[in-house]
């Protein structure tokens, strides 16, 4: 069960969880989970609403209450083998839509790897593909439609079960196309606005069990 909150100037939410789950072996080397339940969202908008007034329409704000019931969880097909490591997941939820100023409905799937060269040295690859979106009255003030691929790949090498230092390249590219009926936090005077980021980073990791 869980519970999450996302406050923002113009909307606000609670999102209440309950979900149920197993994990299975299919083969030796090959496993399975899912999580998966429902969801209910209570939802607090500012929406700008036309009113009509002697001479034309005036636009005012007023306040809009939401309650929806929607279902969320994750599936996913592990792999582990002696040399590689990798697994396949699709997400379904309430989640922060990045720079939007709002919540939206998520909808991720995302493939990762590992192949260990040494016990020490392992390459790392990841690649994911996410969707939010969310009518201008629902979770959000704003009209939420973005796309993102995300693509990492990089090295790691552990120095002993308490250490590891980690170099990595990603690349996100973010799509969020323009409406012809409905406002985006996107250039007006486009019809797909896309941004682009090139993450190179350095990581060093320590642990300390303090119980075995």
């Amino acid at each position: 069960m869980g519970y999450s909150y996302f406050h923002y100037p113009t909307s606000w939410n609670n999102s209440f969880s309950a979900t149920v789950g197993f994990s299975r072996n299919i083969k030796e080397l090959w496993s399975i989970s899912l999580d998966g339940g429902t969801n209910y969202v209570v939802s607090e908008v500012t929406v700008n609403q036309l009113v009509p007034v002697p001479g034309g329409l005036l636009s005012v704000r007023r306040q809009q209450s939401n309650y929806n019931w929607g279902w969320t969880g994750t599936v996913s097909l592990n792999y582990t083998g002696e040399y590689i490591n990798g697994g396949l997941s699709y997400s379904n939820g309430l989640s922060v839509s990045p720079g939007l100023n709002g919540a939206a409905q998520l909808n991720s799937v995302a493939l990762t790897g590992q192949y260990r060269f040494t016990y020490e040295f392992s390459s790392l690859h990841s690649i994911s593909y996410t969707t939010y979106k969310a009518n201008s009255s629902n979770y959000s003030s704003n009209v939420v439609q973005q796309k993102s691929l995300f693509v990492n790949n990089g090295f790691r090498y552990e120095f002993s079960r308490e250490m590891a230092v980690e170099a990595s390249y990603g690349y996100t590219r973010v799509s969020c196309p323009a409406s012809t009926t409905e406002a985006l936090n996107c250039p007006a005077s486009t019809t797909n606005t896309v941004a682009e980021r090139h993450v190179v980073s350095l990581s060093f990791y320590f642990q300390r069990f303090l119980f075995e």
